[in-house]
């Protein structure tokens, strides 16, 4: 009996290696590439009015006609500064990135050294500092502080910046358009502050009680004009919304001035706002609502103004009360009105001492009036 005819290519031989007839992964194409990348479905809402994270044909369709729109002068270009578009990072976010994504590899390099040797005595104290000393050295996000008034340190917790490690690289870079005031600014960023130097529009400074989410992005308390109850407002939300001022709500008008969407500042029927601000001064920082009358003076002299308290020194005894000897020791000089050396002036507390960057002399002391106080704003 003839045996049956086998091939013996389907037939693996038993000194065949395992590692040959292992299947290779296959590589990933760029169809995949392109299938597995993800996006932000509020962008693409809010820019092509399709909803949706990953790339697909009816977005590229809106895309393609949006674009020829704006090429035709037929629709106009998205703000792309809006803070719709914008996510915040603080110092914790920075920390946790650096030691997640391994900065500089430190950690690939020490899990190395530590496969070969078995054991972790190479490893020197330290050896993982320099994931958090890159933040404060390397990023160009961190600042210098002399502390010399409480109300720096409140002005670089709610100083924020453009420039830095994960933004823009250089002052190049940065165009005009950047450096301009953003109708989604309203409540969240003071459209007057900004430093006198290059920097001016880069830099700027958070509002009055605003707050900053895990998510990125900022919150701030407004009133919901159909239920006339407060709520907490994040940033992108407040920029597609129609937001008004308190004292446009507070006019006997069918129509008001509102901000929100693409268009800016424009004119709406009362009863189409949706949020606006409970008080006025929450459009501002802690150093402009310093400000006497704000609403009436130029921005130029609000910014001016807001430098000096930044370098203002408070001078109290136990009593909160300034006295003489304690004035002549700091300002080189007795205050007017003292009768003589060590009586106590009848100043309040918040009485303080400005220094000029040359400390030569100092101005009289002022007292510092507003709606920042030691315990509303300074307990944070």
């Amino acid at each position: 009996m003839n045996e049956p005819n086998v091939n013996p290519i389907q037939q693996p031989s038993e000194n065949v290696s395992a590692l040959h007839i292992h299947k290779e992964k296959p590589q990933k194409t760029a169809q995949d590439w392109v299938r597995d990348m993800r996006m932000s479905a509020a962008v693409n809402k809010a820019t092509t009015g399709v909803e949706t994270d990953q790339v697909t044909p009816d977005l590229l369709l809106a895309t393609s006609r949006k674009l020829l729109g704006i090429s035709k002068r037929e629709q106009e270009p998205d703000p792309k500064d809006s803070l719709a578009f914008q996510r915040f990072y603080g110092p914790e976010m920075l920390f946790s990135e650096h030691i997640l994504r391994d900065n500089g590899k430190l950690g690939r390099n020490i899990l190395w050294k530590a496969t070969n040797r078995g054991n972790l005595n190479f490893m020197p104290v330290g050896a993982l500092e320099k994931h958090i000393s890159s933040v404060f050295y390397d990023s160009k996000l961190a600042q210098m502080m002399d502390g010399s008034s409480p109300l720096e340190t409140i002005d670089s917790a709610y100083k924020t910046t453009r420039l830095g490690e994960g933004g823009i690289g250089s002052l190049e870079s940065a165009p005009d358009e950047m450096r301009t005031v953003q109708p989604s600014y309203f409540g969240y960023i003071d459209p007057i502050r900004s430093p006198e130097s290059i920097r001016v529009g880069l830099d700027v400074y958070m509002t009055k009680n605003v707050m900053k989410g895990t998510d990125g992005k900022l919150y701030q308390k407004f009133i919901d004009a159909k239920t006339g109850k407060e709520v907490l407002l994040d940033s992108e939300t407040a920029a597609n919304s129609v937001i008004a001022a308190p004292e446009m709500m507070e006019a006997k008008t069918k129509s008001v001035y509102a901000l929100g969407g693409p268009t800016g500042i424009h004119i709406v029927p009362r009863s189409s706002v949706q949020y606006y601000l409970p008080r006025a001064d929450e459009a501002y920082s802690a150093a402009s609502n310093l400000i006497p009358m704000l609403s009436g003076v130029k921005n130029m002299r609000v910014q001016m103004g807001c430098l000096h308290p930044d370098t203002n020194v408070i001078v109290i005894d136990k009593h909160g009360l300034i006295t003489t000897k304690q004035a002549k020791v700091l300002n080189k000089g007795s205050l007017p009105g003292s009768t003589k050396e060590g009586t106590s002036q009848v100043y309040p507390i918040r009485t303080t001492v400005s220094f000029y960057a040359l400390g030569a002399r100092s101005s009289h002391p002022q007292i510092i009036a507003g709606p920042f106080s030691v315990r509303e704003n300074i307990c944070l």
